[in-house]
């Protein structure tokens, strides 16, 4: 959980740089430090905090509880895919 929120933090700095062009980059981070320090269970978790909080934190409208476009809904499946792969690996 700690690693998902540093990088949201981390994210949100970075997000005058990186703009939307890349709302998932600081995740994969928290991700797979987390997998391969915890394994599959604090991975998969890891991948599930970090799919929240991207989707409160970097989508827009910030702090809204949904996921405007399909698009991003896309973005944040393939994030997960990638997460549980991570975490299986």
């Amino acid at each position: 959980i700690l690693s998902s929120v540093a990088m949201a933090a981390l994210r949100v700095a970075l997000d005058p740089v990186l703009g939307d062009a890349t709302p998932f980059i600081t995740f994969f981070v928290a991700v797979a430090v987390t997998a391969w320090l915890g394994g599959l269970w604090p991975g998969l978790l890891a991948t599930a905090v970090s799919a929240i909080l991207a989707s409160e934190v970097v989508f827009e409208p910030r702090l809204a509880f949904e996921i405007p476009n399909s698009q991003q809904a896309t973005g944040l499946a393939l994030f997960g895919i990638a997460g549980a792969l991570f975490s299986l690996i």
